[in-house]
């Protein structure tokens, strides 16, 4: 969380979201530490309703419970994501965090509120894609107004200091959680890393070497 999966999540949210008391927030690949870490600040920087998107039960179970987002979907159980996501909640959304990628993106679009703001931090769904899919529902930028841009969160170096100090507090007082995966051995380094890639990790990944 001190590391760049919480600087990502922490001036995602703070510089490029533009975070206001009361805001809507969409966070996707919530399971994932820039996920939960981004979910996490936003409830503690007063957003109204937090909603994450993960896969499969037990992360779900995890994002809306000890990490304490106000509901969880769970992508893998849902045929219409954008209704199961509008009717989480209903007034829509102000910021969607997304980690995934354009198809993530697309199904969002419908239930940004006029002025949201998009946060691209990462593509996990279309990195290892030859043609990944285009945006289609590009209208909704201009009837609501809508803001997309992505972070490279050494832009923000220089502050890092003051926002791990942050934090650290929030850490040691328990109310910002985290889960990791260990590995032992350099030999569990590649399947480590290609579970990133397909839904399989669950929190940040260590290896031990």
């Amino acid at each position: 969380m001190l590391g760049v999966p919480g600087m990502t999540a922490y001036f995602g949210l703070r510089r490029v979201a533009g975070l206001q008391a009361g805001d809507r927030v969409l966070v996707s690949s919530a399971a994932g530490p820039v996920g939960a870490t981004a979910g996490q600040l936003a409830k503690a920087w007063g957003a109204s309703k937090v909603v994450g998107i993960a896969g499969g039960p037990a992360k779900c179970g995890w994002v809306s419970g000890p990490a304490g987002f106000d509901a969880c979907v769970d992508y893998k159980a849902q045929g219409d994501l954008t209704g199961v996501l509008s009717a989480s909640s209903p007034e829509g959304y102000d910021v969607f965090f997304d980690n995934v990628g354009n198809a993530m993106i697309d199904a969002v679009l419908p239930l940004m509120r006029p002025g949201g703001r998009i946060v691209i931090s990462g593509q996990v769904g279309d990195y290892n894609t030859i043609d990944p899919p285009g945006l289609k529902g590009t209208r909704h930028f201009i009837a609501a107004r809508l803001r997309m841009e992505g972070i490279v969160v050494f832009d923000d170096l220089k502050q890092f200091a003051s926002a791990q100090a942050e934090l650290s507090e929030k850490i040691g007082a328990g109310s910002l959680v985290y889960r990791e995966e260990r590995f032992a051995g350099l030999e569990t380094l590649p399947p480590a890393f290609c579970g990133l890639f397909n839904g399989e990790s669950f929190g940040r990944r260590i290896v031990v070497v």
